[in-house]
């Protein structure tokens, strides 16, 4: 991911940011801890989706941002102004935020108060600010504004210490509030908070005044009826260290309500408070997994006639990219990566990856999209999900449009044993050298090369394969890829249908709405494969069968060969017979 620098202006000076990835996509907010700054998120972000932009700022009086004005009491209430000027500044509709310890905190309040900014929250061993009871107040602010005299006092004689850069190491690593950061984690933080003296020493930026800081004087019940009043509602990702969950019982009050929320997702990983930045491949994959869940790519206007386009096995919704562009403009071409596939979430590991789940996800994608029919459109394992979602839930199509499928391939009865052997042994490999990590990377020609020929059915040409390798290449720290493509799929599991079970189904569950087959002229003996049911779809006087000269990817290969076909058949008024 690129990386870049920049400054946002403030009334006391500015915000330092250290920003992730490319500005057209989503933003995700990301919000230290107390006496941290950006760079502790330096070991986590290249572990995450390269489809999102990551901006990390350093709060004010940390790393290279402005300290609050001075001579008064740090407040948290202070952060949560400065999230809302810096998302003010930024000026994007909508935000992802993630937060850690006290930047997970100022994250929850800001969200009760600004819901409207905030699509999806991650918060990282933060429950929320700790309660001061009326046992504690009075010693506590005494300690406090004792503390801030004397360290104001310090700051007027100019007497900051100075230490060497392995001092300052030690520091940081062993000067934590809960557990210890490793050599790797600190130094991130360290190039944003050192700054060089003449002497060959080294003073920290980060504002003394941090050490009496203030939260919010909330107590337990305020706090319990703070989340219950203010409820967040958008998707929480609340993730706590293993070390912190004397913590977690402490706020279980708050934690029920947060689970009140139906998208809260609540996971424990084993470590310290630094977790995320000691060991970020643990807990990377659980971040990877709710960003993106069920990743969409949309073209036109949202006002006009849904298309719901759905790929084939091993693809992704850049399979489209060449032909939407030849469509009639007046519809919204909504172009899904299934899971495990591209952008979107992995299905659950371990088990097989089934077309009948992709069936599911396209009734949770229509339900979430909340539109009253649709027009679906599918090429091979997409087309044959269209074609059995269709039979399932006809009350949600206008019409179906399906280049190179007739059906789920059926399972002879001799087969059926030597295929589920091979698919268990297969699957069983894979999970393997999933838990193994071995995953194979390569030089993005090789990537292209591998794309172009690996096909099941013909080879893609180069133009077809750029758009699908932009949703499923991860790029790693040696330059090279892997593919986010689940392993998994190459054990697929179809629906176990015989020919003549399909014929029943076809028979019993027709497809009544206007539906168009374009077929490859080499899939031609696929086409007198499935003869009969074809005829049986041909029963329906709006179906429309076409053939065209290409191979299987014909749709994405020689869009111009297709788009007239699919034109003809979208603007087409309806039959009201």
């Amino acid at each position: 991911m690129d990386i870049k620098e920049f400054e946002i202006p403030v009334p006391w000076g500015h915000i330092a940011v250290k920003a992730w990835g490319k500005e057209e996509d989503i933003p995700v907010l990301a919000i230290h801890g107390l006496g941290d700054n950006a760079g502790a998120f330096d070991r986590l972000l290249p572990l995450l989706p390269s489809s999102f932009y990551y901006i990390c700022i350093d709060l004010p009086s940390h790393g290279r941002s402005s300290p609050f004005p001075p001579h008064l009491p740090i407040n948290a209430i202070d952060n949560v102004l400065t999230l809302k000027l810096v998302a003010d500044y930024l000026n994007r509709n909508k935000y992802i935020l993630m937060g850690h310890s006290w930047g997970g905190q100022t994250s929850i309040l800001f969200t009760q108060l600004y819901p409207e900014y905030v699509i999806k929250l991650i918060v990282f061993d933060a429950y929320y600010f700790g309660p001061i009871t009326l046992g504690t107040f009075k010693d506590f602010f005494n300690e406090r504004f004792n503390s801030l005299i004397k360290i104001n006092g310090n700051l007027v004689a100019n007497k900051q210490p100075l230490y060497k850069y392995e001092e300052a190491v030690t520091k940081l690593l062993r000067g934590r509030m809960y557990g210890e950061l490793t050599r790797e984690a600190a130094e991130p933080i360290l190039k944003r908070c050192l700054i060089p003296t003449e002497n060959g020493k080294y003073i920290f930026s980060t504002d003394p005044r941090l050490k009496a800081f203030i939260n919010p004087f909330f107590g337990s019940k305020y706090i319990i009826a703070l989340v219950k009043k203010y409820p967040i509602t958008c998707p929480l990702l609340f993730v706590y260290a293993s070390d912190s969950k004397v913590w977690y019982y402490r706020f279980e009050g708050v934690i029920r309500e947060f689970k009140r929320n139906k998208h809260c997702v609540v996971k424990e990983v084993i470590g310290n408070h630094d977790f995320y930045n000691n060991f970020p491949e643990l807990v990377a994959s659980m971040v990877n997994r709710f960003l993106t869940k069920v990743e969409i790519k949309a073209w036109g206007n949202e006002e006009n006639t849904p298309v719901l386009s759905i790929h084939g096995l091993g693809d992704n919704a850049g399979t489209f990219d060449r032909l939407l562009p030849l469509l009639p403009s007046p519809f919204y071409y909504i172009c899904i990566d299934l899971p495990s596939h591209g952008r979107s979430s992995p299905y659950p590991p371990h088990l097989f990856i089934n077309a009948l789940d992709n069936v599911l996800t396209l009734k949770l994608v229509l339900d979430y999209m909340n539109r009253k029919k649709y027009i679906l459109m599918g090429h091979s394992w997409g087309g044959q999900t269209s074609i059995l979602f269709t039979q399932l839930y006809p009350e949600y199509v206008i019409k179906l449009i399906v280049f190179d499928a007739f059906y789920l391939f059926p399972v002879t009865l001799n087969s059926l044993k030597h295929f589920l052997n091979d698919r268990f042994s297969h699957l069983i490999r894979i999970n393997e050298n999933i838990a193994a990590n071995k995953q194979p990377q390569y030089t993005y020609e090789e990537t292209v090369e591998k794309l172009m020929e690996g096909r099941m059915y013909g080879e893609l040409t180069k133009e077809a394969a750029e758009p699908l390798l932009k949703r499923s290449l991860i790029s790693t720290e040696n330059g090279k890829y892997i593919f986010s493509t689940d392993p998994r799929l190459k054990a697929f599991i179809n629906p176990l249908f015989n020919l003549k079970y399909i014929m029943g189904l076809v028979k019993k569950y027709r497809i009544t709405c206007p539906v168009l087959f374009v077929y490859a002229s080499d899939s031609e003996a696929q086409y007198y494969y499935f003869k009969r049911v074809i005829t049986e779809y041909q029963r329906n006087k709006q179906c429309i069968v076409k053939k065209v000269t290409g191979n299987h990817d014909v749709h994405n290969n020689s869009p111009e060969l297709v788009a007239p076909i699919v034109n003809k058949f979208l603007t087409k008024r309806q039959s009201k017979l």
